[in-house]
């Protein structure tokens, strides 16, 4: 490490100095290696402005010397690591630059690498059409190629949009085509990475279990290489599995570390989505102060970001809270919001919880209107395949609405007896307290 940066410091240097013809070139091809060389190193360990920096300073260089193809790979570099700290529309223009570049001069090496990082770029702000139709491009080519590291890429790629829209089944099928071909390459960066996403996988299906496993996998291994992002992308997951299950001091000591690492990375968008975590976990502590605060940072941060997927997420929490705190007009305008942005990204858990809220808000003047909606709404679910994943939770959350509304026995019921089934199924405290509710009030 040491050596690499004293290395590049001297060869950085060298346009100070008046090396002969004879040397120059190979000067210059030190240059590219050992950019190259410590770039590796600042994304292993999370120094992404390091990153930056010497991409700034070696691209003129680039420049200068009319070498079009590495200015191309390095701008596409420079566009990912300003991905990673925010600054999203630079990265895509830089992105579409080395695309049209590669493009024109038939690189379809280089197309594919800079589709998957444009493809990812869409998919964190809710493009999955656009996503996904990059990452098939990107696969197509890869495959074409048979360049494994591409594969594994697209698959990973693939796998993650899979996993935004709870495929889960094709999530899994992409993975695990994905880690055989990692393993084969003893590439254990991208082990970490597919780690995560099955823990993801495992978490969104409501088995914790396995999602912590995964993670604590994870944690170790990126530990052992340093591997700060993997590090804290852990951190995270694990803080939500014990929030999820009711521990929240756990849950909270480990988001201020995930934040800790996130802020010295400068990813800005794990620091917003960090935010919105630990303004969970403020509000069931009833600190509705705090919890404001952090709903409100991560929703700024988040439109700047233009995250949508997370972005809605948290405007229907800010919502809920300012309806528990009786502010029902900003309540309302949030709400509103939520549900214009979480049909744009498709996030059908969050629209369903809108709809509950806007019936919950209506009610303060109307509630037969929203006693009408919920059965509307339950009527529905007759409609709806019962092997979509929310199914017996939404169906759940409809019958204890009505009796909530209208002390109706049969729907206490109802809510009582799926609510017990998916506490066998998934521990969630959500699920405990409902459970504990709707017992105390038959008793």
């Amino acid at each position: 490490m040491q050596l690499l940066n004293y290395r590049s410091k001297h060869i950085l240097d060298f346009t100070k100095i008046k090396p002969s013809k004879h040397s120059i070139n190979k000067l210059y091809n030190m240059l590219f290696i050992t950019t190259h060389k410590l770039i590796n190193v600042h994304n292993l360990i999370g120094n992404w402005n390091k990153a930056i920096e010497l991409l700034n300073k070696t691209i003129p260089i680039c420049i200068k010397k009319n070498n079009k193809l590495k200015e191309a790979q390095l701008t596409n570099q420079l566009a990912l690591f300003l991905w990673r700290t925010g600054e999203h529309k630079k990265a895509l223009s830089l992105f579409k630059t080395t695309h049209n570049f590669y493009t024109k001069i038939n690189n379809e090496q280089g197309i594919s690498n800079v589709l998957g990082h444009i493809g990812n770029l869409y998919a964190h702000q809710g493009d999955y059409t656009k996503a996904m139709d990059c990452h098939k491009k990107q696969l197509d080519i890869a495959q074409k190629l048979k360049n494994e590291q591409g594969i594994s890429r697209a698959l990973g790629d693939l796998g993650l949009i899979y996993c935004y829209e709870n495929n889960h089944k094709k999530a899994k099928e992409c993975l695990h085509k994905q880690l055989k071909i990692v393993k084969k390459l003893n590439d254990k960066q991208a082990i970490c990475v597919i780690t995560i996403h099955m823990g993801n996988i495992y978490f969104g299906q409501g088995n914790y279990e396995k999602a912590m496993d995964n993670y604590e996998k994870t944690l170790k291994l990126a530990t052992e290489m340093s591997y700060k992002q993997a590090i804290c992308i852990s951190l995270g997951n694990m803080g939500a599995i014990y929030s999820e299950l009711g521990h929240y001091d756990k849950a909270m000591k480990y988001y201020k570390k995930y934040l800790f690492i996130a802020e010295e990375l400068g990813h800005s968008r794990v620091i917003s989505i960090t935010w919105g975590s630990m303004a969970k976990v403020y509000r069931v502590l009833d600190n509705y102060e705090m919890a404001d605060k952090f709903y409100t940072k991560a929703i700024i941060l988040a439109k700047k970001l233009q995250i949508k997927y997370h972005l809605c997420e948290y405007l229907y929490d800010k919502a809920d809270l300012y309806f528990s705190l009786q502010k029902y007009d900003e309540a309302n305008l949030l709400n509103n919001e939520a549900l214009e942005i979480g049909e744009i990204v498709k996030r059908k858990e969050t629209i369903f919880n809108v709809k509950i809220l806007r019936s919950k808000i209506k009610s303060i003047e109307d509630k037969e209107h929203s006693i009408s909606v919920f059965k509307n709404m339950l009527e529905e679910m007759k409609n709806i395949d019962e092997n979509y994943e929310n199914y017996e939770n939404e169906k759940a959350t409809l019958n204890y609405e009505l009796f909530k509304f209208t002390g109706e026995e049969k729907y206490n019921k109802i809510a009582l007896n799926i609510y017990q089934k998916l506490y066998v199924k998934t521990p969630k405290i959500g699920y405990k307290e409902r459970i504990e509710e709707l017992q105390n009030e038959n008793s």
